[in-house]
This record gives C-alpha cells, sequence and structure tokens, in this order.
C-alpha cells in the first residue's frame, strides 16, 4: 500500500514538471500554464527520459524473471514495456510524427502509428536474443562496479530515451521560433541554447561509444545515425511544419529512437557483431 502511495506522489509531482508536461500534456494544458515555466524544460527532459529508460529496463528485468521465459523472444516482456511505451510516455510523440507525415490525411496517419508501434515491437522483441558480451576485460576492470555496464541487452532501452530527449535539445538550435510557434516552446527554446545542447550531447554519446564498443569499428555508425536524425531530420520536420513547433519537437524524439534503435541491430546482425 504504501508502494503504491509513492508511486502516485511521484506521479502527481511529474504531471505538473515542465519536461513531463512537454513529453506527455495536453495542448490545452501546456496553453493554461505560464510560458515562462518552460525555459527550464530542457533539464526536465533529460531528467524524465532518464527516469523513463531506468523504468523501461526494471520492468523489462522483472517481467522476464517472473516470466522466466527462456525463448530466444520475450512477447511478456516486449509487451510490459511496449504499452505504456506508446499508450502513455511517447503516445504523443506517434501521434506527432503521424500527423507531421501525413497533416491532412487521416487514414495515412492510422497506418503510419500502425507501423510505427510494429516497428518497436519487433526491436522489443530482440532484446532478448541481442548477443552478451563474453569474457570482456571490463568485468574484472570494473569489479563492484559493473553495474556501470550493464547487460549488452539492456543498454539500448537505457540510451534511446536520452538520444531522444537530446534530439529535442538540438533542434531549436537549427529551427528558431516564429510567430506560429507556441508560447512555452518559444520559451523552451529561449532557454535552451547551443551551450546546453553540445553539454547534454555528452552524455548519450559518450554511452553509445562506451556500451556499444564490444561490436566492430562500424558501432560508431550507431552514434553517427542518431545525430543525423537529429539534426537533418528535425530540420526537415521542421520545414514540414512551418516552423519550431511542439509536434516538430515530438516528432524528432521517436524519429531518432527508431533510428538509433535500428542503427544498433543492424550492427549487430549484419556487421559483425
Amino acid at each position: 500500500m504504501k508502494i503504491a502511495k509513492v508511486i502516485m506522489s511521484v506521479y502527481a509531482w511529474l504531471t505538473f514538471r515542465p519536461g513531463y508536461m512537454l513529453l506527455t500534456a495536453d495542448d490545452r494544458a501546456l496553453a493554461g500554464e505560464k510560458a515562462g515555466k518552460f525555459r527550464q524544460g530542457w533539464l526536465g527532459i533529460i531528467s524524465v527520459s532518464i527516469i523513463w529508460s531506468f523504468a523501461c529496463v526494471g520492468l523489462w528485468h522483472l517481467t522476464i524473471t517472473f516470466a522466466n521465459d527462456q525463448g530466444p523472444m520475450s512477447p511478456i516482456p516486449a509487451a510490459a514495456v511496449l504499452l505504456p511505451f506508446v499508450l502513455w510516455f511517447y503516445r504523443r510523440s506517434i501521434m506527432a510524427m503521424a500527423k507531421v507525415c501525413f497533416p491532412r490525411r487521416r487514414d495515412e496517419r492510422t497506418i503510419l502509428i500502425v507501423v510505427i508501434v510494429a516497428l518497436l515491437l519487433l526491436y522489443f522483441l530482440d532484446v532478448r536474443g541481442q548477443a552478451e558480451e563474453h569474457g570482456s576485460w571490463y568485468a574484472y576492470w570494473l569489479g563492484d562496479w559493473q553495474w556501470l555496464r550493464p547487460r549488452a541487452s539492456y543498454r539500448p532501452l537505457l540510451l534511446g530515451p536520452l538520444w531522444g530527449a537530446w534530439a529535442m535539445l538540438i533542434m531549436p538550435q537549427f529551427s528558431r521560433a516564429n510567430k506560429d510557434t507556441e508560447p512555452a516552446i518559444a520559451a523552451y527554446a529561449d532557454g535552451c541554447g547551443p551551450a546546453k545542447a553540445a553539454f547534454m550531447m555528452a552524455f548519450p554519446l559518450a554511452g553509445s561509444l562506451y556500451y556499444f564498443n564490444h561490436l566492430s569499428w562500424w558501432q560508431i555508425s550507431i552514434s553517427a545515425l542518431a545525430v543525423l536524425s537529429a539534426t537533418v531530420g528535425g530540420l526537415v520536420i521542421c520545414k514540414a511544419t512551418g516552423g519550431l513547433k511542439r509536434r516538430s519537437l515530438l516528432a524528432v524524439n521517436i524519429l531518432t529512437q527508431l533510428v538509433f534503435y535500428f542503427a544498433y541491430l543492424t550492427n549487430r546482425v549484419f556487421l559483425g557483431a
């Protein structure tokens, strides 16, 4: 009972945090808040994305333990992670991506949403089959600090949300707010300068280089493609939306995550992981 109260208290606290609101709140809820509240939203987006990434790993680990699933694919943990991903935390991001691609065609938007969900399910189903490191010197070098280098299959789950969050930080550096930009997003962009975006890039980039160095040298393409999708993809999305808007920020988040996950799979499966 106490655990449930703690969870509800944390959720109630998150509900009105600017970073969480930018990712999950209704547009009307955002418009009802003072725009200045979102100047530090960039830090909130990074923070809640880190919390989400650890929650994904924890949820995956718990479900695979209790399900006692020994097969090459794990549908129960995959569903446990996918459902809150698409129905809660990134629901608006997926919808934004569909609206950016098909602003006036509802049927096509629905098809794209189904495709995005199917791609995410395909990735999550494959998590169990991802090769682990064997005989790595890191196991001896880290000792009690082994938790800094978790199982290889968990590493993309940890880093994907962080790359998506960083994509929302870098977009305002190339696409400025205009008269059509929502006040909350204009304030967010004003508070998220190039120095902050560059500094925050160090975390997903360093994590990717460190966590994936058991792959072939092609593993640098994982980070490169994530950066490319966040910058070039962000520019294309902003052009499609007529400038910096909330839906363009949300769309680039999910785009960058998808590119990151499948760049990792490509490296692992086809490039000699």
